[in-house]
């Protein structure tokens, strides 16, 4: 809203009316046109915000998606290493029973082969047991390396999926930040 002054009061009062007048639409002319032109930069600013914001709604919800994906692998793979470990576990239970047997069968040939020297069969007889017993603890010993590799292998990629969760999150965390600024 224009102010009339004082001294443009006392102007008016010199003036002719219909030049007072004139003067006054004029300013009031020029004032309505630069609110005019600030109405439009703001509206400029306006739309350029709400296309931002659409963006960033946009990107959010692209990363929100990837998060889930990265949460969902994650699961994925902790479920591979707990089987990976209960595979490992069992298959150590399994060799310690056969490191066992084994012990019990080397005692057991040591005891026939001091008993009965001239006793070939039974002597044959628990050389293939005992040849029989290490060959599973060498294929359970080759199966436990290889659960342990893959055990490394699920807790590497385990590893990677928090680490993607964990930027994931991270950049899901700025875009709210700027979405909220």
């Amino acid at each position: 809203m224009h102010a009339i002054d004082l001294p443009n009061l006392k102007s008016c009062m010199e003036e002719p009316s219909s030049n007072y007048l004139v003067k006054e639409l004029k300013e009031a002319r020029a004032l309505i046109s630069r609110l005019n032109m600030e109405k439009e930069g703001f509206m400029h600013d306006l739309a350029d915000a709400k296309i931002a914001k659409l963006a960033s709604d946009t990107l959010v919800a692209q990363q929100g998606v990837r998060l889930g994906e990265a949460e969902k692998d994650l699961n994925f793979y902790q479920v591979q290493l707990s089987k990976c470990v209960s595979e490992r576990d069992h298959a150590l239970f399994e060799a310690d029973e056969i490191r066992s047997l084994l012990v019990k069968a080397e005692s057991g040939y040591k005891e026939e082969r001091a008993r009965a020297e001239s006793e070939a069969v039974a002597r044959a007889s628990l050389n293939q047991q005992l040849s029989s017993l290490r060959e599973q603890i060498k294929k359970h010993e080759l199966e436990i390396e290889s659960l342990s590799k893959e055990c490394e292998n699920s807790g590497r990629k385990m590893r990677q999926a928090a680490e993607e969760k964990r930027r994931l999150e991270s950049a899901s965390k700025d875009l709210r930040v700027m979405r909220i600024v």
